[in-house]
C-alpha cells in the first residue's frame, strides 16, 4: 500500500503502477477547482457547498496553473483505477489545525492574547465560514479509507471536521479559553487588512459538501470542536513559535502592532 501525501502526484501515479495494489492519495480539497466564475459553475458561479460529484474542474491551464495541475492529477489517480493498475482514492482535506502544523492560523490569535492586545480586527462581523479539520479527525478519515478499499477505491472523498463555525466564534472561544478579555474591532474586509491573513486572503467562504465520507465510510468527528481548539491553543503555548520563526514565515502575519493600532485608531474616528 501507498499512502501518498505529497507533490509531484502526477509523477508517482505513473511510478506506482506494477508496484502496489494500493494507492491513496492525500491532497487539498478545493485545489483543483475551477475558478469562481467559470460559466460551467452555471450563471451563479461556484456554490457555497461543492460536492465531489458536483465539482468542476479547472481546465485551462493559462487561467489558473496550478489549479490545473492539481485536477489533472487527481484525475491521474483515478484514471490509474479505472485501467485496473491499483486501487486507488483520492482523499481532499481542507485547512488543518492542531500540533505541529505548519503555519498555524491560530497563532494569530494566540499570540496577540499572549502579547496582551487589547483589540482584535476582523472583517465583515466575523461570519466568514470555511472548511477546517482538526488533525486527528484529518487522520481518521484516512484510516477509514485504508480499512475500507472496497467501499472507497476508485472514489474522490472530501472532508472536514462536522460542525463549522464563523471565524468570530472561533476567536470568542479562544480568548475566553485564555482568560483574555478584548474589542473585536469590526471593519469591512477591504480595510481589515490586519486579519486579512486569519482569512486566508478571501473575503467569501470556503467549503465542500463532505456527506459522501460520512455516509458511506462512517466517518465523525473523534475529537469535538472544542477539545481540538482547546488542545490546539494548549500545544501552541507550550510550543511558542518565535519572531520570524519557520512557523511565523510560514503563517505570513507581520504582527505590526502599531500599524493596527492606527488603523483602528483611524476607523474609529470616522
Amino acid at each position: 500500500m501507498i499512502i501518498f501525501a505529497y507533490g509531484r502526484l502526477r509523477l508517482v501515479v505513473e511510478a506506482a503502477k506494477k508496484r502496489t495494489g494500493r494507492f491513496i492519495a492525500v491532497g487539498g480539497i478545493s485545489g483543483g477547482a475551477a475558478r469562481f466564475y467559470d460559466p460551467r459553475w452555471g450563471p451563479l458561479g461556484q456554490q457555497v457547498n461543492v460536492a465531489e460529484h458536483t465539482t468542476v474542474s479547472e481546465n485551462d491551464i493559462n487561467v489558473n496553473k496550478f489549479g490545473y495541475l492539481m485536477a489533472t492529477s487527481e484525475e491521474a489517480v483515478l484514471q490509474a483505477h479505472r485501467e485496473g493498475h491499483y486501487n486507488a482514492t483520492y482523499l481532499g482535506y481542507p485547512l488543518l489545525y492542531g500540533p505541529r502544523q505548519p503555519g498555524p492560523l491560530e497563532w494569530s490569535i494566540v499570540r496577540r492574547i499572549l502579547d496582551g492586545r487589547r483589540h482584535f480586527t476582523i472583517a465583515d462581523g466575523g461570519l466568514k465560514i470555511f472548511g477546517a479539520a482538526y488533525v486527528e479527525n484529518a487522520a481518521h478519515a484516512l484510516l477509514l479509507i485504508v480499512d475500507k478499499p472496497e467501499i472507497s477505491g476508485g472514489k474522490k472523498y472530501f472532508m472536514s471536521d462536522q460542525k463549522l463555525y464563523t471565524i468570530r466564534q472561533r476567536i470568542e472561544f479562544i480568548a475566553r479559553y485564555m482568560n483574555h478579555e478584548w474589542e473585536l474591532v469590526d471593519m469591512p474586509y477591504d480595510l481589515a487588512t490586519p486579519c486579512h491573513v486569519l482569512w486566508r486572503r478571501e473575503r467569501g467562504h470556503y467549503l465542500r459538501d463532505t456527506n459522501r465520507i460520512q455516509d458511506e465510510l462512517g466517518y465523525y468527528d473523534i475529537v469535538p470542536p472544542d477539545k481540538a481548539l482547546e488542545r490546539t491553543v494548549d500545544w501552541l503555548c507550550q510550543n511558542r513559535p518565535q519572531p520570524e520563526s519557520e512557523a511565523e514565515v510560514q503563517l505570513g502575519d507581520p504582527f505590526d502592532y502599531p500599524r493596527e493600532d492606527e488603523l483602528i485608531q483611524v476607523w474609529k474616528e470616522l
